[in-house]
């Protein structure tokens, strides 16, 4: 018996949320559409994080198969966080609400229904579970590529001739790499390239058209909470992460949660008809309000024409020596100067400073560029800021989300 037979036959969608494993799922994900028209609720989970809640889940005959305990209200649909920094989280958001999702990527780029999209990575994590489902809603079946190189993502290309990919600022770095240094043509069938999961230098967007040179690339900013915040296009200011997307309220409160004026940072609480509904699996650290409005933990302004400013997360800053430093600053200045988006800052103990900072890159820098590049930083950031050390990592670790592994990556830097 096949695994949507046995869900259909043995499961009942009022009482369970049904959870496949991403290895497994390639064998019957054409069957998913089923799933959702007959009303079951579902999300894809990966073996690392499978192991994490392994206590938490109930497996069925079906080693692809693992269910959740649960009396729903609305059909509803998983995904899990890319756990680049913490421990993973299973984000509940109702069908309803992933369906004006789609909605507002629709209206935005106003592709036709019939475009063909190329999914790169694993299903388990939120944009290509997204990019999944949207396919799904205009009633296709897109190709999947579950483990992401530059050279498949070429080939993949070359053979399904895709209108549409998702991708990450850590996979449009890695493939501007390759196209470099090999022969691999153009992609002219791509016609649009959604970019999310971190901000993305715009001199790697220029570089990236070259390889999509047909296509319209846009970059989102949202979280797994809250889905589409904003949306850029070119009319958007540079350093912004572009203008509020349709039916989406945005507030920048202070730590007394009083609004401030525009052009002044604080923390964004959104609220919208595509947030989530809880979080079944892990620690929910999202703050509510009464209103309605939720913040993840974001910071940044808005300015006079609804483009939003974002500052870094509340969670990624660190003190030295007294003073609250933004790693993200600190990485977003580095990536200006590098021309790369394999960057990150970590931070070592220190006994006399709390923190010291280390920076770690993809890109092998001479002493000479390192020490001019460590002085722009200590002009614009000041000395505090300024990590005292550069390491050089050859490979750069991904998680199955396309994120960068930033866990990997200290782990690497502390031994």
């Amino acid at each position: 018996m096949k695994v949507i037979d046995f869900i259909l036959k043995y499961v009942n969608p009022s009482k369970k949320s049904l959870l496949f494993t991403d290895q497994e799922i390639n064998t019957c994900f054409s069957g998913l559409p089923t799933l959702i028209k007959k009303g079951y609720s579902f999300g894809i989970i990966d073996q690392k994080t499978l192991c994490y809640f392994k206590q938490e889940l109930e497996s069925t005959p079906f080693s692809s198969l693992y269910t959740l305990k649960s009396v729903l209200k609305e059909q509803h649909l998983i995904c899990f966080s890319s756990n680049s920094s913490g421990n993973p989280k299973a984000v509940q958001r109702t069908f309803t609400s992933w369906i004006h999702s789609f909605n507002i990527q629709q209206h935005l780029l106003d592709y036709p229904r019939d475009s063909s999209s190329l999914i790169i990575g694993s299903l388990s994590h939120s944009l290509h579970f997204f990019g999944l489902l949207e396919s799904f809603h205009r009633k296709l079946i897109p190709n999947i590529l579950p483990v992401f190189s530059a050279k498949r993502f070429f080939e993949a290309c070359n053979s399904s001739q895709p209108n549409i990919v998702y991708a990450t600022p850590p996979h449009i770095s890695i493939l501007i790499k390759h196209f470099k240094q090999s022969s691999c043509l153009p992609i002219e069938s791509i016609n649009f390239v959604l970019i999310g999961g971190a901000q993305v230098n715009s001199t790697l967007i220029s570089e990236f058209q070259q390889i999509v040179p047909n296509a319209q690339i846009r970059v989102f900013f949202g979280a797994t909470e809250t889905s589409y915040i904003s949306i850029k296009t070119p009319s958007c200011p540079v350093d912004s992460v572009g203008k509020l997307c349709p039916n989406v309220n945005v507030e920048i409160l202070d730590e007394n949660q009083k609004p401030v004026i525009n052009y002044t940072k604080g923390s964004i609480w959104v609220k919208s008809d595509q947030l989530y509904s809880k979080i079944i699996l892990g620690n929910d650290s999202t703050l509510h309000n009464k209103r309605g409005f939720i913040c993840v933990g974001d910071l940044g302004y808005l300015d006079d024409s609804n483009h939003l400013y974002f500052c870094g997360r509340s969670d990624l800053s660190i003190t030295i020596a007294g003073k609250k430093v933004s790693l993200e600053l600190i990485e977003k200045t580095l990536k200006k100067y590098l021309k790369t988006e394999e960057v990150v800052v970590i931070n070592k103990p220190n006994v006399l400073k709390e923190n010291e900072l280390v920076a770690i890159t993809s890109k092998r820098i001479s002493y000479r560029n390192i020490k001019e590049i460590l002085s722009h930083l200590r002009t614009e950031l000041g000395a505090l800021s300024t990590p005292k050390k550069n390491i050089h990592i050859k490979s750069w670790p991904l998680l199955a989300s396309g994120k960068t592994d930033r866990m990997h990556l200290k782990k690497t830097a502390l031994t």
